[in-house]
């Protein structure tokens, strides 16, 4: 008897599914060129399908409630009182963490006159740090209370007993309190006397009760120096160098000028006799 062979096919199912795949493509592609804008219609479809997509599963995952904003830690207060910081930042409890936007807690922060600059960061799951750095003072005054000021006239409310060892201005009035673009020339001489430990250790004082110029004090005995109402550094440094050639200007001055351009005018105190004392 004929053994019998098992029926055969012109090929694999392999090769079917390519030829039927093969035949869709080629069908798609007839029909994209014949109408091109089925074409562009599908992709502006799986174009917006998948932006939907992904902004809802972010949208999902900035909502996640234990994503939520629980805790505001404010660092490197010291004059700066720490609810004035809560309020400028505006920062809601229980409001997305990573939908905070940083950029406009940050400008709110630095709105703060005492606040010279502040970083801003966020901490999983949900804390927010507030890093501020204050203005460095470099006097003081009293009017209604005691008061800081930096060099750029910027002014805060001291807060505490402790007067710092910082020169005093005085010639100020309460009424109008002093505005910032008046205080900033008296700040950057003082910065500048900062800076200079011959200057820093005898100012300490600086008048502004004549509106023509302002007066250094320097102690021990009160000596006077006038200086324009807008004082450039090079003024300082002259009198930083004059003082420390000559210290015993110090006790025998009655009053130096140093409204002059490179030069220093000298008052001397006399005895009775009509000596320099």
């Amino acid at each position: 008897m004929a053994e019998e062979t098992p029926p055969t096919t012109s090929e694999s199912g392999t090769g079917l599914r390519q030829r039927v795949w093969a035949g869709l493509v080629t069908h798609k592609t007839r029909v994209f060129s014949r109408w091109p804008w089925i074409a562009r219609l599908v992709a502006f479809v799986a174009y917006v399908a998948t932006g939907a997509a992904l902004w809802g599963t972010g949208y999902g995952i900035i909502r996640l409630p234990w994503l939520a904003i629980d805790d505001v830690v404010v660092v490197g207060t010291d004059q700066v009182d720490v609810r004035a910081i809560y309020d400028a930042a505006g920062i809601r409890r229980g409001s997305p963490l990573l939908a905070l936007d940083v950029n406009a807690v940050t400008a709110g922060v630095k709105s703060v006159p005492w606040v010279r600059d502040v970083r801003v960061s966020r901490h999983l799951p949900g804390t927010v740090r507030v890093e501020v750095v204050e203005r460095a003072p470099v006097a003081v005054f009293q009017l209604d209370r005691c008061y800081l000021m930096d060099e750029e006239g910027f002014v805060t409310p001291l807060n505490g007993r402790t007067v710092p060892d910082l020169p005093i201005v005085t010639g100020l009035k309460a009424v109008p309190f002093p505005q910032r673009e008046s205080l900033e020339p008296a700040g950057r001489a003082l910065a500048v006397v900062a800076e200079f430990p011959v200057l820093r250790n005898t100012v300490s004082e600086l008048s502004l009760a004549d509106s023509t110029r302002m007066v250094l004090i320097l102690s021990p005995r009160g000596t006077p120096v006038s200086l324009p109402r807008l004082t450039g550094r090079d003024r300082l440094v002259m009198l930083a160098s004059v003082i420390a050639y000559e210290p015993d200007l110090l006790m025998t001055a009655s009053h130096l000028d140093a409204r002059f351009l490179g030069h220093l005018a000298v008052t001397y105190s006399l005895s009775s006799n009509g000596n320099r004392i």
